[in-house]
């Protein structure tokens, strides 16, 4: 529906022209006329002496907005339905699966002896074998190992979009300013000038009632734990590798001393037949026999040194050195003190730790 008026511009500023269309003067004392701006207008209904003439100015009144103020309340009820279900139900594990299974909920294989302990392991486990220099190992281990920095820092990356997604529960504020200086200009007196200023504030507080951010939340912290998981895994793996390495050249050192005696006490047997043959008292198959026990203990230090060598050179490269720039002073070790308590049965270390700090 719309209505017209008159011209909101004095007459004698209204020529005629060949089209019909008035010659508007755009800027006049105290006016000043919009832009025009060309548009399709229909109308529905024509008010009762109402003459619809070119050039003329007209109100518009929109009143589909009563319509819509209306029915509001029951838009807002379907928007708020059909947002509940975008979040879905809580996971139910599945009343078949494997987890659940009886078989899958009982002890480990030997689970059963006595000692044995399903407790986890506790912080700094290493401090079972009672070593002070594989404790130094490890922590130069650790800080050197870049798997472990990158699990770090995928940890770190983790907690902070829990952060972030926690953030989202919470109020948001607003503030907006702004300023201006306008002067109006007429035809021929310059108009004083008008200054003026805005200032604002927002206050916006999430209702989650599609539970997004709540489901956003539980997801982060499930990344979070998982990236946790994936950097203890990093850590045990590293102090794992680093104490089987020590352990092993510090075995491999007691493993060649013992091959080394057995040798030598064959030497002396050998010896010992060879006098015996010489004296008439021994045969030649037994000296080939003794000759041939020296050979084959001989031939056992080799792969014992090589084995050593190894574990040596994976020493160094896990403390971030080079191969060869492993500690020397584990080239002559021997096995640790507290491994040797701990050898018998090491389910009884487990079951009994030491104390120990947090790692």
């Amino acid at each position: 529906m719309s209505k017209a008026s008159r011209p909101e511009f004095a007459d004698d500023q209204a020529t005629n022209t060949s089209n019909l269309l008035p010659a508007v003067v755009p800027t006049f004392s105290w006016v000043r006329l919009a832009e025009r701006i060309p548009v399709r207008v229909h109308v529905d209904r024509i008010g009762p002496g109402t003459q619809l003439i070119a050039g003329r100015t007209a109100n518009g009144d929109d009143r589909s907005g009563e319509n819509s103020m209306r029915s509001a309340p029951a838009h807002l009820v379907l928007i708020g339905g059909l947002a509940a279900c975008t979040a879905g139900p809580d996971y139910q594990l599945p009343k078949n699966a494997i987890a659940t299974a009886p078989a899958a909920t009982k002890l480990f294989a030997g689970g059963a002896v006595p000692g044995f302990s399903a407790d986890p392991l506790p912080p700094h486990w290493w401090r079972l074998y009672d070593d002070a220099r594989l404790d130094e190992y490890i922590v130069e281990g650790l800080a050197a190992n870049r798997g472990l920095r990158a699990a770090d820092a995928n940890l770190r990356a983790a907690s902070f979009v829990v952060r972030e997604a926690e953030a989202a529960e919470l109020p948001t504020t607003t503030l907006s300013a702004s300023g201006g200086l306008s002067r109006a200009l007429a035809s021929t007196v310059p108009l004083a000038s008008a200054a003026g200023y805005e200032l604002g504030g927002g206050l916006t507080y999430p209702l989650d009632l599609a539970g997004g951010i709540r489901r956003g939340i539980e997801a982060a912290k499930d990344d979070d734990e998982a990236a946790e998981a994936a950097r203890d895994q990093v850590r045990v793996a590293v102090v794992a590798a680093i104490s089987r390495s020590y352990l092993a050249a510090c075995s491999a050192n007691r493993t060649l001393d013992v091959a080394e005696r057995v040798v030598g006490l064959q030497q002396q047997t050998l010896e010992v037949t060879e006098r015996l043959f010489n004296g008439g008292r021994g045969t030649a198959f037994d000296v080939t026999r003794a000759q041939a026990a020296v050979g084959q203990s001989a031939s056992a230090i080799p792969p014992i040194i090589a084995a050593k060598d190894a574990s040596l050179f994976e020493l160094g490269a896990l403390l971030g050195r080079a191969p060869a720039d492993y500690p020397k002073e584990v080239a002559d070790c021997a096995a640790p003190a507290g491994a040797q308590a701990a050898a018998p049965d090491r389910r009884w270390c487990r079951a009994h730790p030491p104390s120990a700090g947090p790692a």
